[in-house]
């Protein structure tokens, strides 16, 4: 099996434990505790500050008869916020229809729902870069909308504020952001003050 494109980024030395609970899942593959336990250690080093051993963990779900989940690669994104691996993370997970939400509706929205932070942000970074250039190259500049949620819509990660994270976002690179009127769970852009020359470069690894 080829290893992701992300781990060729990070140095990954399986622990004792992790061989452990990779022995238990194989010898003991039906009973769901084995999986359950691994899952929760999975979460604990993804929050821990275990980034490598947490994308380690993460590439060895497939073999242990684990499906990776929107879960499992939002726990990965928060780990490596910042870092140069959660852009190929995010392709990866894009690319296996981990948020299929993320542009059901159209080209100028994007939906945050069941995203944490960190994956939020990747996201958008993403879209940005590789999307919103070629909409400003249309006849009409359109309005561009990231519904983040609000309130109860985000409970599922209800200890972190995905919406207070893309503003932060935004406002590093000089875009102006706003609360829409008649949703609060919805930032709206106005294209007319984006360059696509700057956005190219938002989804650029930090070197």
């Amino acid at each position: 099996m080829r290893a992701p494109a992300w781990m060729k980024e990070s140095t990954l030395a399986p622990t004792q434990e992790s061989i452990e609970l990779h022995q238990i899942a194989v010898f003991h593959p039906t009973p769901n505790q084995s999986q359950n336990q691994f899952f929760t250690y999975y979460i604990s080093c993804s929050k821990g500050g275990q980034w490598q051993l947490a994308l380690n963990l993460l590439s060895l779900m497939p073999q242990l008869r684990i499906l990776p989940d929107g879960v499992s690669y939002n726990a990965a994104m928060d780990a490596v916020s910042g870092m140069g691996v959660g852009y190929a993370l995010f392709r990866e997970a894009l690319g296996l229809g981990m948020y299929p939400q993320f542009r059901s509706k159209s080209d100028s929205t994007v939906n945050l729902h069941c995203m944490s932070c960190g994956a939020a942000v990747l996201a958008v970074r993403w879209w940005l870069a590789e999307v919103v250039p070629d909409l400003l190259c249309g006849p009409t500049i359109p309005k561009l909308e990231i519904i983040t949620g609000w309130g109860k819509s985000r409970k599922e990660w209800d200890t972190t504020d995905v919406q207070d994270k893309v503003f932060q976002l935004l406002q590093s690179y000089l875009i102006q952001g706003r609360i829409d009127q008649n949703n609060k769970g919805v930032i709206t852009i106005d294209g007319r003050q984006l360059k696509s020359s700057n956005l190219r470069k938002l989804f650029t690894p930090p070197s």
